[in-house]
């Protein structure tokens, strides 16, 4: 080892190497850009499922209703009404069933409840602005069937 050398320079000179690397910068300003895009695509994914479930459950919701209805016509021993309807609807729902956002159901039987007849069963769910892409708004679906019993 030369007299006039010193191994702190040396030290310094590799912290100083360390820092002023820049490799991997780019990767960093990436993730940040990147995060920019896909935070708003995973929220909208999010509140698009729930509403695409929300309008599912209320399909299934009157499709059971016009199934109650079709079995309970005018010859069976417990004859459906529309409040029978909405009863069930709202005794068996996975949707909200009390206060101003609950679930309206409506039934209807164009001319009487006899076997063969038509039932109709409709469910309005008002739904709210959960997030930045779906305003709110009122699902309505409907179901229709004939009568069996």
């Amino acid at each position: 080892m030369s007299a006039g050398r010193s191994l702190v320079p040396a030290r310094e000179s590799a912290t100083r190497r360390f820092l002023d690397n820049e490799s991997g910068g780019s990767m960093v300003e990436f993730a940040i850009a990147a995060s920019l895009f896909f935070v708003p695509i995973l929220f909208a994914l999010f509140e698009f499922g729930f509403a695409f479930w929300s309008k599912n459950a209320a399909t299934a919701e009157a499709r059971e209703a016009a199934r109650y209805a079709i079995v309970r016509g005018s010859t069976s021993s417990n004859v459906a009404t529309i409040d029978s309807v909405r009863n069930f609807v709202k005794a068996r729902s996975n949707l909200q069933t009390s206060g101003p956002d609950s679930i309206r159901v409506y039934a209807s039987w164009p001319t009487d409840n006899s076997p063969g007849s038509i039932v109709y069963v409709s469910i309005a769910q008002p739904v709210p602005r959960r997030g930045f892409f779906i305003p709110a708004h009122t699902d309505s679906v409907s179901s229709k069937m004939v009568i069996l019993f």
